[in-house]
């Protein structure tokens, strides 16, 4: 496979990811917003089924994506270019990135 193919993949995975963080904040929410109404109804369980759902597909994504950037990172002919990032107001740091895989190169 390319690059290009794993870096859509990449891509793909961060906002699936980003989706069932949501969903699974959602069930979350159902969960502390009134007990009184879940005990009452049978659906009480199936709120906790659907979050466990949800929280195993995501490890289950979080890991295709570790493997998907491991294989970018063997694959990419990396394009360094050096940045300076804020952290805060005062503070600041250059840092070594790969413009084609966003790479970065820990510096000592």
């Amino acid at each position: 496979m390319s690059l290009d193919y794993y870096l859509i993949c990449r891509r793909s995975y961060d906002k699936i990811l980003h989706h069932i963080e949501i969903i699974i904040y959602a069930f979350e929410d159902m969960n502390d917003s009134d007990e009184d109404v879940c005990e009452i109804s049978d659906e009480y369980i199936d709120i906790k089924c659907n979050k466990h759902f949800f929280s195993e597909r995501k490890l289950a994504i979080e890991s295709l994506r570790t493997q998907c950037t491991n294989k970018i990172y063997s694959l990419c002919c990396h394009v360094f270019v050096e940045d300076t990032i804020d952290i805060s107001p005062d503070r600041s740091i250059n840092i070594k990135y790969c413009s084609v895989c966003e790479y970065t190169v820990n510096k000592p």
